[in-house]
């Protein structure tokens, strides 16, 4: 999502984005619409309301959840609706978000490593 590249400042709940879709970072695919619907600190949940070209449903709840003083568990839920392309967008959706979370895994230590102490096992609510 191009529009979203080098964004510097906090989402806020009600926001809204609209943007080209690209595939690959490369092939526009669709105009997408995302609206952030419930931005929770304290229950470390955020969940999105979009759709855009033949996806006319995509409900996305993100949620953390603490699992000991570093670690957490970090999961993706989706409602897709798609037409008769659902099964087909289901399939290319689990696809990004398993390779999603294999990105956050390797991230997660270079983010530990630039936490300070004091700010570990503490919740930020950032994304």
């Amino acid at each position: 999502m191009p529009a979203l590249d080098g964004r510097q400042r906090d989402w806020q709940q009600g926001e809204s984005v609209s943007t080209r879709l690209l595939l690959l970072g490369l092939l526009p695919v669709s105009r997408h619409t995302l609206r952030i619907d419930v931005l929770d600190d304290a229950a470390m949940t955020a969940r999105t309301e979009e759709h855009g070209g033949p996806v006319s449903v995509w409900r996305h709840r993100l949620t953390v959840e603490p699992t000991g003083p570093t670690s957490c568990r970090y999961t993706d839920e989706v409602e897709i609706g798609a037409g008769r392309l659902t099964g087909l967008v289901g399939v290319l959706a689990s696809g990004f978000l398993r390779w999603r979370q294999h990105r956050w895994r390797q991230l997660a230590p270079v983010l530990a490593a630039t936490t300070p102490t004091s700010a570990r096992g503490r919740s930020s609510g950032g994304g």
